[in-house]
């Protein structure tokens, strides 16, 4: 491939978010980033370093406490600002290898894209005179870069050791858990909960949530891949679009599936399949849209009725068949749901153990528990499984439940 052209750093704002790099120099420490991030300016000297500090805090117009705190030491800090102007800032930057926090080199206007960055030397490009706007999503986007460096490295050792050791599937349980989260992040006025236990066959299961930029909706998404190479594509793909998703909330669940098969499309081949789920739920009227392809079972327990509704899903589970773009001409489900509610959610693994492969069963299995609290409705699943297979067994495939309770205190908004 022949070199990129030159680009002005005042275009950098239009770029795309670069993909994960795998460069040695790119950072990727286990230090967690939280707000107000710790910062250290490598600059000329101490009056140009002061002018800059006083810049990045000028711009964030009195809110500069809540993002950032002066560190004692480059070594300790989790930002490093670069003044360009600084001569030979490459030799010092280089002399820096031990740094562990973000670089973020700080250019002129009309300054030339600087190669710093396409070499990986540099996390982000800031151009001055400085937004205050732009810092803080800069900041944005470097946690959230943090968080998908942390599951692409946690991804690519589970996938390279399960590879290794095939044999030790509690390897591999374990790995697996290191990708998904523990339990999902407080989500206002509802209760999540999730279990996930490992199973035998290839491929695996992933769950996760966002939050909205602005806060008026949450997305839930649960996937199946049918292989280890698909399961790995599946996270890369969502590294790759998560931050645009979750920008644009007018995007419908049909348009997010396609937009993610479209990622998918070069590595799904004739074998692979993958069973997505992916639903948004509105806090302003607790409608939840959702589009539920392949084998997930959903089942909504309204509160007012004594009656557990089993959801079928809208189509077959994804491929590169070109059938695929019929299989979602029905569109998104829609759930009108109150407070009290519950939803549940079992990949096919759970439907497997707990049912007896059939959806139907689990109904009655709900039944029987349904007044219990997600976390113990999941642990009686659990413990159901590991009574059919035994205590050192894994179940033949992934099971995945999430449980998603509706506050009963909560008033709908006009």
């Amino acid at each position: 491939m022949g070199k990129p052209q030159k680009k002005d750093a005042a275009d950098a704002t239009n770029e795309q978010i670069p993909s994960v790099s795998q460069d040695s120099h790119r950072v990727g420490s286990s230090r967690e980033l939280t707000f107000p991030l710790g910062f250290a300016i490598l600059s000329a000297n101490e009056s140009r370093s002061m002018h800059l500090t006083d810049e990045l805090l000028a711009c964030l117009e009195g809110r500069s406490s809540e993002y950032l705190r002066k560190s004692e030491s480059i070594e300790s800090c989790d930002v490093l600002f670069i003044d360009s102007s600084l001569e030979h800032w490459h030799a010092q930057l280089k002399a820096q290898q031990d740094f562990k926090g973000y670089r973020v080199l700080v250019v002129a206007e009309k300054c030339e894209w600087p190669e710093a960055y396409d070499e990986g030397w540099v996390d982000e490009v800031l151009v001055r005179p400085i937004r205050g706007i732009e810092l803080v999503l800069r900041f944005e986007r470097m946690l959230e870069k943090r968080k998908w460096l942390e599951i692409a490295a946690a991804n690519q050792v589970l996938k390279s050791l399960v590879d290794e050791f095939k044999n030790d599937l509690q390897i591999s349980e374990r790995l697996q858990k290191g990708v998904l989260p523990l339990r999902f992040p407080d989500v206002k006025g509802f209760k999540i909960a999730s279990r996930y236990i490992a199973g035998a066959k290839s491929g695996g299961d992933y769950f996760d949530i966002a939050e909205g930029k602005a806060g008026s909706q949450f997305s839930l998404l649960l996937t199946d891949s049918s292989s280890y190479g698909l399961s790995s594509a599946v996270v890369s793909t969502l590294m790759k679009i998560a931050m645009h998703l979750s920008s644009d909330e007018s995007r419908s669940c049909t348009e997010t599936v396609r937009k993610i098969r479209s990622e998918l499309i070069s590595v799904l081949g004739t074998k692979n399949s993958l069973s997505l789920f992916y639903g948004v739920m509105s806090r302003k009227d607790y409608l939840f849209k959702y589009l539920n392809l392949g084998s997930t079972a959903v089942f909504h327990l309204p509160k007012a009725t004594a009656e557990i509704r089993y959801l079928k899903p809208q189509g077959e589970a994804m491929t590169e068949s070109p059938k695929f773009h019929q299989s979602v001409a029905l569109g998104e489900g829609l759930i009108q749901l109150q407070p009290g509610d519950r939803l549940v959610l079992f990949s096919d693994g759970f439907v497997d153990q707990v049912g007896s492969g059939d959806p139907l069963e689990c109904v009655s299995f709900l039944e029987k528990y349904k007044v219990q609290a997600p976390v113990d409705l999941l642990n009686e699943c659990a413990y159901q499984i590991k009574k059919s297979v035994g205590d050192d067994d894994l179940p033949p495939q992934d099971c995945t439940g999430i449980v998603l309770d509706v506050d009963s205190r909560l008033i709908r908004l006009a």
